[in-house]
């Protein structure tokens, strides 16, 4: 079995964003998921996750993997697609948001970047262990 590359309807999409939320003990949350286009989501994104931490309620949206191919060539060349991790990774963001209320300083910056490389390292692990897959199956080299 394989992660899951692009979502074939927004009915698969929504059974694995309730997978992955029991996963990580996010239940109580209510999530809305989209399946976007280029213009609806920042142009350097795969996916993106607007939150309410206070009422837990949040948007996730997920760029189709068509529009994917429209990231800049430096990213296309460099990181494999998998929109099943890109879920996960937005969804540990609802886990992880030490940063949230740092100013625009730049140790704040930089935490914000150290904790969203935390997310990306944590989200290719889980995949990997559910699948039993090696690292390499997110290098696009």
């Amino acid at each position: 079995m394989q992660p899951i590359i692009e979502f074939e309807s927004i009915e698969q999409a929504k059974k694995y964003l309730k997978e992955w939320q029991t996963r990580l003990f996010l239940d109580d949350w209510i999530i809305r998921l989209d399946l976007v286009d280029h213009d609806q989501i920042g142009d350097d994104r795969f996916a993106e996750i607007i939150s309410v931490k206070v009422c837990k309620t949040a948007i996730i949206r997920l760029r189709r993997l068509d529009n994917a191919k429209s990231l800049p060539i430096e990213r296309q060349q460099t990181e494999a697609f998998c929109m099943e991790k890109a879920l996960v990774h937005e969804l540990l963001h609802l886990k992880f948001s030490f940063t949230d209320a740092a100013q625009d300083t730049i140790e704040g910056n930089y935490m914000r970047e150290c904790e969203h490389t935390l997310i990306e390292q944590i989200a290719k692990s889980l995949i990997m262990a559910k699948y039993n897959l090696g690292l390499s199956f997110f290098v696009n080299f």
